[in-house]
Order: C-alpha cells, then structure tokens, then sequence
C-alpha cells in the first residue's frame, strides 16, 4: 500500500491533477486484479486501466470519502 501525493501522480500521469479531486491517492498492490474489479463491478472507474512504465495492470475508483484508490497487479517479471 503507498499513498502518493496530487504532484507524483501529476508526474506521472499528466493532468490528473486537474481530472482526480480528493484529499489523496491510495495506491494497494493486489494478488489479481480480476478480483478487485470483480469486486468492485457497478462503480465508477476514475482511472481506466492501463499499464504502467514499471509494469504494473492498474485501475482506480474514487471511494465515498473522495480517496482515489488505485488497485495494481504486478506480473511475475514486474515485481520489485
């Protein structure tokens, strides 16, 4: 689990700073993310999937206190 900060995401993801609102990012590695987008199906995708520059199949929801939490999946050969 990391928490990052508006100006990290920015950096890494241009302009969502301005598309995500809320107090933080949360950002938790799960076992599969099939799982969690299973568990999560009906509410509203913030952050389409994608996968990142250091290999991580990641996706992100805004839960009711306005967190953003996005939830990653490494592959065997991303892990670090």
């Amino acid at each position: 689990m990391m928490l990052q900060t508006f100006a990290s995401a920015e950096k890494d993801i241009p302009g969502s700073s301005k598309q995500f609102h809320g107090p933080t990012f949360l950002y938790i590695e799960v076992g599969k993310l099939d799982d969690a987008i299973a568990a999560l199906r009906g509410i509203k995708v913030e952050l389409p999937e994608r996968t990142t520059f250091y290999g991580a199949r990641e996706i992100g929801y805004k839960e009711p206190g306005g967190h953003v939490v996005v939830f990653a999946e490494f592959t065997q050969s991303a892990q670090h």
